[in-house]
């Protein structure tokens, strides 16, 4: 399905789409969003496939003068944010109809937030927009991620993969996402050669949020 396609989809799910991660998760999903957002130094972040906005408003609240680049592709998403921090100053917030191609290239931010945003990819295509967000992420910039993985032991591990792989096929049929299964990107990350500063896990592990940090020095 086309970049279009994938955007009305998600477009037809606003309404319903917080409630329903309330409902079937128990709020894991807001609270994965939240966890050290207020422990996050910035000026300039970017939000990349914010949704409705809700790490958005914690984000703003937490830093009183830094400035987001908001982008989401999905109009109805979109709205939904821009209504939620209606009581914020005006010039904090720049919204994008799009994604990270919509934004131009040489622009530069000391935090970047990918919520259940990275999963939408295939390895590749994954690899690919990670390379892009890091060129635009500062030396030293932080990087909040919050999304879904695969538990690596216990009890609940192939309930959860099951449940995962479940949700792959509703957001297959629902929007035309291309994934079919977790990108690994926690292996990205370290191919980027980025640290792991701090990380949360919610659902048995099946939900993750973890701080990255990029090093001062490239990467070859």
């Amino acid at each position: 399905m086309s970049e279009q396609g994938i955007a009305a989809g998600f477009s037809r799910l606003a309404p319903f789409y917080d409630a329903a991660g309330m409902l079937i998760l128990g709020g894991a999903l807001q609270r994965a969003q939240l966890c050290f957002i207020g422990e996050m130094t910035w000026s300039k972040a970017l939000i990349l496939g914010g949704g409705t906005g809700l790490s958005l408003k914690a984000l703003l609240r937490s830093q009183s003068r830094g400035v987001v680049c908001f982008a989401e592709p999905a109009p109805a998403m979109l709205r939904r944010a821009r209504r939620r921090v209606a009581d914020q100053p005006g010039e904090r917030v720049r919204f994008v109809a799009g994604g990270i191609e919509s934004i131009d290239p040489s622009e530069q931010f000391d935090l970047v937030c990918t919520h259940f945003f990275l999963d939408l990819f295939a390895d590749s295509s994954a690899r690919d927009l990670m390379r892009r967000i890091d060129r635009q992420l500062l030396p030293g910039g932080g990087w909040h991620y919050a999304d879904f993985e695969y538990p690596r032991r216990g009890l609940r591990r192939w309930p959860s993969k099951a449940f995962i792989q479940s949700l792959y096929a509703a957001f297959r049929l629902l929007c035309g996402i291309e994934a079919r299964r977790l990108p690994n990107c926690g292996a990205l990350f370290e191919e980027l050669g980025y640290d792991m500063t701090g990380q949360s896990l919610r659902a048995g592990g099946m939900i993750t949020t973890r701080i990255y940090r990029k090093p001062t020095a490239n990467i070859d």
